[in-house]
C-alpha cells in the first residue's frame, strides 16, 4: 500500500472521513489539513461535501547566491530609539541552526532559542538545548546563515526569541506541507507564549502558476492574518537563471518553446500555463527530432518513448482558485539521464482570445544553469511562495554600488499581477556567522530576506510590545515598510526588480511616529 501526503481545504469534521479511507489527517487550522492516504484511495475524498479542494504538495530549495548601515539600521547594536527586538518572536524555517553558536545566546551562556521543531520528528526546548545534548544539525549551514542576519547577537533584532524550524531533515530541497508545518507551530507557539511573531521563509520552487493562486499560498494568506504576525518570504534567485519562457501564441499559427536540458538530468519538469479561454494543440520534439503529438485539452495523460527519455504530459483544468489551464511535462531518462540538447515544444493555435503562453523550468538549485530556455523572459521569475499575496516578498540588491543584481528574482506575478518584491534588502556579500562560528559570506535573496525580518521584529517591538501601534502587523506593517523603502530619482516606483525601494528602517518609524 503508498501513502501519499496531499493538502486539503475542508470544512466541519474530516477525522472520521480520512480514518475511515485509511488515512490520517494531520489539522492545520479550520480549513486546512494535510492526509496521508493510500493512493488508491484520494479520488474517493472527492465523493466528501466536506472536502473543498485537494492539492498535491511541491518541492522547494532553499537560495542560495554591507547591509545595516543601507537599511537605516544603526551597526553597533544601538538600534534606532532603542530598540533590540525583545519580546518578539522571529521564527526562521530553514535547514536548523547551530544552537551551541556564541551568536545565539544571552550574556550568562543561556539560549536565546525558544524551541526547534525537527518537521517529522522531535520538538527541542530551551531547557533541552541549554543541557546540549539535543540530537540537531544544521548541514547546510544555511538556517544559521539566515538566522544570524536577522536574531544573531551582531544581528538586527539581536534580543528577539527564536523559533526554528527544521524542514527536509538533511536534504537540500524540502515539500510544501513542511513549510505548512512550520507555520502552524511557530503561529501556535506565539500564541501559547502571547507574543507577536516574524516568520522568515527562504525557500521557493518554480512548480505552479506564480500568481499566489495554489492552495499552498491560500493556506499562507489565511494564516498571514490569524494573528499578529508577519510573514517574510525571499523571491528567489532565478532572475537570470533562463527558467521562465513568455510568448504569444495567435490563431492558425505557431509558438515555438525551445529549451536546452543538461547532460546529466534524470528527471525534470516543465509547467506550462494558459487562459482558460484558449484552444491549441501541442507537439514536442527531443533534440533528435523524435515526435510526441499533437496532444490537446483532455482528461487523460498522454505518454511518449522520445529517444532514451519518457515523456509524460498532463492537461489541467481551471481549479476553484485559479481559472487558468496547466500543462505539466515530466521528462525522464529511459536508463538513466534525459536526452541533453535542445527541446522543442510547439503550440498551434486554434481559437485564440488570450493567447499568452508563461512557462517555467526547476528552479537553478534543482537542474543547474545549463537547463534553461534558449529565449528566456527575465519578468516573472519570482519563486513560490513569494508570489502569496499577503507575505512581504524581498528581493535582493548590491548594498555597496546601490544596483541590482541579475539573480534576484523579479515581478510581477503572473495574472494577478501583484506588485511583488514589496522591496529589497543587501543580498550580495554579506558577512555572516556559519556552523562552527565561522564567518562566511552570504549571497542571495535568502541574505535579503532576514534583513527585513529583523527590521519586522523591531518594528513589532516599538508598535505592539511597547503599545505605540498594537495593530502594526501583517498588511499593515508592509504598508509601512514600502512606504518607508528608500527610492532613486532615476527609476519609477513600484517596478519589478525594486518594488517599492530599499529597506530603510529608520523612514518607516519616522512615517509611524508621524
Amino acid at each position: 500500500m503508498i501513502l501519499v501526503e496531499v493538502i486539503i481545504r475542508y470544512n466541519g469534521n474530516i477525522e472520521n472521513i480520512i480514518e475511515s479511507l485509511g488515512g490520517t489527517a494531520e489539522i492545520l487550522s479550520s480549513s486546512f489539513a494535510i492526509v496521508q492516504i493510500p493512493q488508491d484511495n484520494i479520488e474517493k475524498l472527492e465523493d466528501y461535501t466536506e472536502i473543498e479542494y485537494i492539492e498535491l504538495p511541491k518541492n522547494l530549495f532553499f537560495m542560495l547566491e554591507q547591509g545595516k548601515r543601507s537599511s537605516c539600521i544603526t551597526i553597533d547594536n544601538s538600534n534606532i530609539d532603542g530598540l533590540t527586538g525583545e519580546d518578539v518572536i522571529v521564527g526562521i524555517i530553514d535547514s536548523g541552526i547551530d544552537y551551541q553558536n556564541r551568536m545565539f545566546k544571552n550574556s550568562d551562556g543561556t539560549t536565546r532559542i525558544d524551541s526547534i521543531y525537527e518537521v517529522g520528528g522531535e520538538i527541542f526546548y530551551s531547557n533541552d538545548i541549554n543541557s546540549g545534548n539535543i540530537n540537531h544539525i544544521d548541514r547546510y549551514g544555511h538556517g544559521t546563515q539566515v538566522a544570524s542576519i536577522a536574531v544573531g547577537n551582531n544581528g538586527i533584532a539581536y534580543k528577539s526569541d527564536i523559533i526554528v524550524v527544521k524542514i527536509g531533515q538533511n536534504e537540500f530541497f524540502a515539500s510544501t506541507t513542511d513549510i505548512m508545518r512550520g507555520i502552524s507551530y511557530i503561529i501556535n507557539r506565539a500564541i501559547l507564549l502571547e507574543k507577536p511573531v516574524v516568520i522568515n521563509i527562504s525557500y521557493g520552487t518554480n512548480d505552479g502558476s506564480h500568481d499566489g493562486n495554489s492552495l499552498f499560498e491560500e493556506y499562507i494568506n489565511e494564516m498571514a492574518v490569524s494573528y499578529k504576525v508577519s510573514i517574510v518570504v525571499a523571491s528567489g534567485n532565478e532572475g537570470n537563471k533562463g527558467h521562465h519562457f513568455r510568448g504569444f501564441l495567435e490563431n492558425n499559427n505557431t509558438l515555438d518553446m525551445d529549451f536546452n536540458v543538461a547532460s546529466d538530468i534524470s528527471a525534470m519538469y516543465l509547467s506550462i500555463w494558459s487562459s482558460f479561454s484558449d484552444e491549441f494543440e501541442v507537439e514536442i520534439f527531443s533534440p533528435l527530432g523524435d515526435k510526441g503529438g499533437p496532444m490537446r485539452k483532455e482528461n487523460v495523460t498522454y505518454r511518449y518513448r522520445l529517444g532514451d527519455t519518457t515523456a509524460s504530459i498532463v492537461f489541467r483544468n481551471s481549479t476553484p482558485y485559479n481559472s487558468d489551464n496547466e500543462i505539466y511535462i515530466r521528462l525522464e531518462g529511459a536508463t538513466r539521464f534525459v536526452d541533453s540538447g535542445i527541446w522543442k515544444i510547439r503550440f498551434y493555435g486554434q481559437n485564440i482570445i488570450n493567447g499568452q503562453i508563461d512557462a517555467w523550468l526547476p528552479v537553478n538549485e534543482a537542474v543547474g544553469g545549463d537547463t534553461a530556455f534558449i529565449i528566456p523572459n527575465t519578468d516573472t521569475t519570482l519563486t513560490i511562495p513569494s508570489t502569496s499575496e499577503r507575505v512581504i516578498t524581498v528581493g535582493a540588491y548590491d548594498s555597496v554600488n546601490i544596483s541590482t543584481v541579475g539573480f534576484s528574482g523579479r515581478g510581477y506575478t503572473r495574472a494577478t499581477e501583484y506588485i511583488k518584491p514589496d522591496l529589497v534588502a543587501p543580498g550580495v556579500n554579506i558577512l555572516t556567522t556559519t556552523v562552527g562560528g565561522s564567518v562566511s559570506s552570504f549571497t542571495g535573496t535568502s541574505a535579503a530576506a532576514p534583513f527585513v525580518s529583523g527590521s519586522v521584529a523591531l518594528l513589532m517591538e516599538w508598535g505592539i510590545v511597547d503599545r505605540n501601534d498594537i495593530f502594526l502587523y501583517g498588511e499593515r506593517l508592509k504598508a509601512f515598510l514600502c512606504n518607508g523603502a528608500i527610492r532613486d530619482n532615476s527609476r519609477e516606483y513600484p517596478n519589478r526588480e525594486w518594488g517599492y525601494g530599499r529597506l530603510c528602517l529608520k523612514n518607516t518609524l519616522d512615517l509611524l511616529k508621524k
